[in-house]
C-alpha cells in the first residue's frame, strides 16, 4: 500500500504454518518510512537461523537516531493455519497481539505486547513513530538463501484492515 497512514489499530489475517517456517524465511507485517533504524513498527515471523529460537517478533524503532528500538520476541505453536496479527498504535504506545484463528476478539491470543516507553521526561514522541507510514508485507529470503529444508513456503494475507483511531 503506497498510501500513507497513521495511528489506529492495523490487523492481518494470515493463512499458513508461520510456526514452522525455515530458519531462512521471514514474514514481515510492518509500517516503515526511512533512514534505516526509525520510524518502523514491525510483525515478524523468522527464527533467523537458529531453529529452537522463538519466532514470533514485535519491534517499533524510534522516531529519533541514537535511541534503541524496543523489541520483544514470542514463541509460537499452532494446531492449524490460521491466525490473527494486529497493533493498535498510538502517539504514545505500540499494543501489538498475535491470536491463533481469524478474530476480531482477543480470544486465542498468543501473544500480547504493549510497547509503552519508560521516559523521565515523558516525551514518548522520540521512542514512538509519529509520522505517517505506509504498510508493507513481505516474505523474502534471508540472505538470499533458500529454505534449507528444501521445502516450498505458501502463506495467504486473507486480508488486511485499517482502521484509524477515533
Amino acid at each position: 500500500m503506497s498510501e500513507a497512514l497513521s495511528f489506529g489499530t492495523y490487523q492481518w489475517n494470515v493463512v499458513g504454518r508461520i510456526d514452522s517456517l525455515d530458519k531462512n524465511i521471514v514474514l514481515g507485517l510492518f509500517q516503515y518510512r526511512g533512514p534505516d533504524g526509525q520510524n518502523e513498527i514491525d510483525i515478524e515471523m523468522a527464527k533467523f537461523e537458529d531453529q529452537s529460537t522463538e519466532s514470533g517478533n514485535f519491534s517499533v524503532y524510534p522516531s529519533k537516531s541514537g535511541i534503541d528500538y524496543s523489541s520483544n520476541t514470542f514463541a509460537i505453536s499452532l494446531s492449524g493455519n490460521y491466525t490473527t496479527h494486529r497493533y493498535k498504535w498510538n502517539s504514545d504506545s505500540v499494543i501489538f497481539q498475535t491470536l491463533a484463528g481469524h478474530r476480531d476478539d482477543d480470544i486465542n491470543e498468543i501473544k500480547r505486547w504493549e510497547c509503552i516507553p519508560s521516559s523521565t521526561s515523558n516525551d514518548y514522541s522520540d521512542h514512538i513513530p509519529q509520522l505517517s507510514m505506509p504498510v508493507y508485507i513481505n516474505l523474502w529470503l534471508r540472505s538470499g538463501q533458500p529454505p534449507s529444508d528444501g521445502n516450498e513456503v505458501e502463506i495467504i494475507i486473507k486480508s488486511f484492515r485499517y482502521s484509524p483511531e477515533r
